[in-house]
């Protein structure tokens, strides 16, 4: 790169180096521009050489003297998503992921954060409300918890290419190209931007510009042209856009509102029509000049609300009640009114409050979903897993049953009981892949599964001491017509299971230990129970008919003269309120029993009948006392009753 070049680039904002399409771009102005692999593939894509930038930050993931850099991948992805290039829609996955492997999340901060702000739109409430904490708080590793955020979001996790992580930057790309009236974070673009990115294109749309026509001003204030000029005067004509999505509540079509706010100011989602309205509009004043006394504001009301009637939903209800209401003061449209050519002020205030608290805190029809992809929801099959901690010969160990359910009915998927339906040619296969701290692969293990083992697999693994984790995925598998066995191609996409195991259990001796807690049912008499490490089919949903199966494994007893040693079991199943804590207006299920073994190593299941329990989420509690030492260890699982 020439001097002049060198000196160009350094002149460039610290913040953004500007990218065709706005692309975002860090720039850290604490680095030797020279030598920056990052920043050198930002001229090549300025210049226009945006392959050659890609090869370049490709050829620094597994290159020598490049650290992980997370401006490297989320600036890969955004060109190779721009540029429409599936053929580098892989490494661009695997530069994202590299990115986030980052041992320096510090230097990368800002980057990191405005990547946080990216996907917290496609969040539940409550998820993104932990994520703003995690950003705000000092010593987070922001890229790790990024890096763990996109894995679960792969719809193919044993693939190269995340398309979940793809369809999210081709929405933010089209979203910055079409919806530009304004450019806010977290995209760069307007509302329609945030909107788009989360739900994708609508069904319908309708635009336009609202107003008071002429007719309508003649129906409504006949006889009086210096009033109807008067409310020209106050009326913007603001623009408008309505967004229309069926799928987003089942109970009606789930309506955007777009527009210019007060009207005239800034286009942007708005709670309902009473924020188009200009303020000097709604002032007293403004009845000075209509005949009917009251603020122009009700006036526009009714004709916005006419405007918009055709889109049905709140708009045509509101429109109908309005223009109901308006008709008996009407002479034009009812020759009996009592000559007050408009209703009551005080009444079309209580229309207009009540219009305006309904849709800013009770809106009708709220999105039921956060987002709408093509990889998420119903589109991915079901998969049940448990992780179990124990030990073997005192060395920890992870047990970790995964059961596929793609291919039963609902009493099947959801209670495991009846024999799987055969639908050959298909066959399945769970794929254990294992992460590090940072999230980076460090081994993944397949089982091909069959009907005769009800679609089980069980994995073994030495359990270190230190952050790791899992993902299990069961994936259909299709025979070829060349009789090649490949995964189906979704949707809907194998089902998955992420874990990030506690810490392993203590083989001191001199200590007691407990296994985690194994639930399920029991395993059915067509199932050959090999491959099962425990006795029963795990899952944490059960109908309320069949009797709850919790296997327990006891360690490091002491031991009285004769070596015997000697626990008392106490379990409870807790019922849970909406919230998932306890339920203190119902009692729990409780069991107890004294144990005694000579072995080293007690391994049991006990039966439970919760036959009598109500539908819905509970805790299986158990706390195991050693009766010759008072010592006591504690563990719980979920479960899930069905009716």
């Amino acid at each position: 790169m020439t001097a002049a070049a060198l000196m160009a680039l350094a002149a460039l904002p610290a913040n953004i180096l500007g990218l065709n399409a706005g692309r975002i771009v860090q720039a850290d102005s604490g680095l030797t521009v020279a030598s920056d692999v990052y920043e050198r593939g930002v001229r090549l894509v300025q210049e226009g050489d945006w392959e050659e930038a890609l090869e370049l930050w490709d050829e620094a993931l597994g290159g020598t003297g490049v650290s992980p850099d997370p401006r490297i991948g989320l600036a890969f992805v955004e060109v190779a998503a721009d540029e429409k290039a599936e053929a580098w829609y892989e490494p661009a996955t695997r530069a994202v992921m590299w990115g986030f492997t980052t041992t320096e999340p510090e230097r990368f901060r800002e980057t990191l954060e405005e990547e946080v702000e990216r996907i917290i739109p496609l969040m539940e409430e409550d998820e993104a409300a932990s994520w703003r904490t995690l950003k705000d708080s000092a010593g987070v590793n922001l890229a790790n918890e990024l890096a763990g955020f996109w894995i679960e979001k792969d719809p193919t996790p044993t693939t190269r290419v995340n398309e979940r992580l793809m369809e999210h930057w081709q929405r933010i790309l089209y979203a910055r190209e079409n919806f530009q009236y304004y450019e806010d974070p977290p995209y760069r673009t307007d509302d329609r931007g945030i909107i788009y990115v989360k739900f994708g294109e609508p069904d319908r749309r309708k635009f336009g510009f609202l107003g008071a026509g002429e007719t309508e001003l003649k129906n409504r204030i006949p006889g009086d042209a210096g009033a109807r000029e008067a409310v020209r005067r106050y009326d913007s004509n603001p623009q408008y856009e309505v967004w229309v999505y069926e799928e987003l509540n089942p109970a009606e079509f789930t309506r955007f509102l777009f527009g210019n706010e007060d009207g005239r100011g800034r286009f942007k989602l708005l709670d309902g029509v009473w924020d188009f309205i200009p303020q000097e509009a709604r002032s007293r004043a403004s009845a000075r000049y209509t005949p009917g006394g009251v603020p122009v504001a009700h006036y526009l009301e009714l004709f916005y609300y006419q405007d918009l009637s055709t889109l049905g939903g709140r708009f045509g209800r509101r429109f109908a009640e309005l223009d109901q209401l308006w008709n008996l003061y009407t002479k034009r449209r009812n020759p009996s009114a009592n000559g007050n050519p408009a209703p009551l002020e005080t009444t079309l205030e209580a229309y207009s409050y009540r219009y305006q608290i309904q849709d800013r805190h009770d809106p009708p029809n709220p999105p039921l979903m956060p987002v709408i992809s093509a990889y998420e929801g119903d589109q991915r099959e079901e998969i049940v897993t448990q992780t179990i901690r124990t030990l073997e010969d005192n060395q920890p160990r992870l047990v970790i049953t995964a059961v596929s359910a793609s291919r039963m009915g609902l009493r099947d998927r959801r209670g495991l009981r009846r024999q799987r339906l055969e639908t050959a040619p298909f066959a399945m296969r769970h794929t254990l892949i294992v992460r590090d701290s940072l999230h980076r692969e460090v081994g993944r293990l397949t089982d091909r599964v069959s009907s005769d083992r009800g679609d089980v697999s069980t994995f073994l693994l030495r359990h270190v001491d230190r952050n790791m984790h899992l993902t299990v995925v069961g994936e259909t598998l299709k025979e070829q017509e060349s009789g090649e066995v490949r995964p189906s191609q979704g949707p809907p996409y194998p089902g998955q299971a992420h874990v990030e195991p506690a810490e392993p259990l203590n083989p001191d001796p001199e200590r007691l230990e407990v296994s985690d807690l194994a639930t399920g049912v029991r395993i059915p008499d067509n199932l050959d129970e090999v491959g099962f490490l425990f006795p029963l089919l795990p899952t944490p949903q059960i109908w309320r008919q069949d009797p709850l199966l919790v296997y327990l494994e006891v360690y490091h007893l002491a031991r009285d003269a004769m070596g015997v040693g000697r626990f008392r079991a106490d379990f409870r199943i807790v019922p849970l309120n909406r919230e998932g804590e306890a339920d203190t207006s119902r009692g729990p299920v409780t069991l107890g029993v004294e144990l005694e073994t000579q072995e080293p190593v007690f391994a049991r299941s006990f039966f439970i009948n919760l036959r009598d329990q109500e539908p819905g989420g509970y805790r299986v509690e158990v706390e195991v006392t050693d009766l010759l030492t008072g010592e006591t260890r504690y563990r719980q699982a979920p479960l899930e009753i069905m009716g």
